[in-house]
């Protein structure tokens, strides 16, 4: 069996999002080892909405524990937002693609595969991986998110421009691992086709928080999947998350 290890962090006005969702999809697909790091940074608190102030620092924290993991480990690891469903084998259709890369990253725009979104990247880790990641931390705490506007998603802007001139090896996954403009991008089959759907396109809106949003674009493609996740939110026959916490 190929060893492809998952990590995901997440705050905890996010929470029910891995509980309920990303955790149980993995569960049903039987993935075997499963890192959860809970970000309870004092500066990462709050409701988690997108590029609130501590949305922005637990994106500079998530990158820097990405840079260590990179730097430290000698498997390939997925890094997967809380967000995100799984719904069929992620590691036959991706790990192939990463031969010969860097890193592979999610795409964010329908027809470009030049264009990334940060919340899902299957690394093949090495100190130049590391250093690169650490490096996307420290610019971004440090002022660099600043220069972009309110409704930009700064942090992924950052990474794909500093990406190009890089020099690392990297890639887009392919177009099943979606999110929700490549989801709608796809015809009636799309529930037969998807790998794995992620969340996004969940501005706040007075009535709705994010997070609001996100519960219903996910239990709504659950439903068009027949996918069923009661029974996984229970654990299941499978429980071999790890969980620690970040302060």
């Amino acid at each position: 069996m190929v060893r492809l290890d998952v990590l995901s962090t997440v705050t905890p006005a996010y929470q029910p999002l891995l509980d309920d969702w990303m955790l149980p999809s993995l569960r049903r697909l039987r993935w075997r080892r499963v890192y959860v790091v809970v970000d309870r940074t004092s500066r990462a608190r709050g409701n988690a909405d997108f590029r609130t102030p501590g949305f922005d620092q637990h994106v500079f924290n998530k990158l820097r524990l990405v840079g260590q993991w990179a730097t430290r480990r000698r498997h390939p690891f997925l890094v997967t937002d809380a967000d995100v469903i799984y719904l069929r084998p992620f590691a036959p259709v991706a790990l192939p693609l990463l031969e010969g890369k860097d890193l592979l990253l999610a795409r964010e725009i329908v027809d470009r595969d030049d264009h990334y979104n940060i919340g899902q990247m299957l690394i093949n880790p090495s100190r130049a991986v590391g250093d690169f990641f650490l490096r996307m931390a420290h610019e971004l705490s440090s002022g660099a998110v600043h220069q972009y506007g309110e409704q930009q998603p700064a942090n992924q802007d950052h990474i794909n421009e500093a990406l190009r001139a890089s020099g690392l090896r990297h890639a887009a996954l392919p177009e099943t691992v979606a999110n929700t403009a490549l989801w709608d991008h796809f015809g009636p089959d799309r529930s037969e086709r998807v790998v794995s759907y992620h969340a996004t396109d969940t501005l706040p809106t007075p009535e709705r928080s994010s997070l609001e949003w996100k519960q219903e674009r996910l239990a709504n493609v659950s439903a068009l999947c027949d996918v069923d996740l009661a029974l996984w939110r229970r654990g299941g026959a499978w429980t071999s998350s790890f969980r620690r916490s970040i302060r």
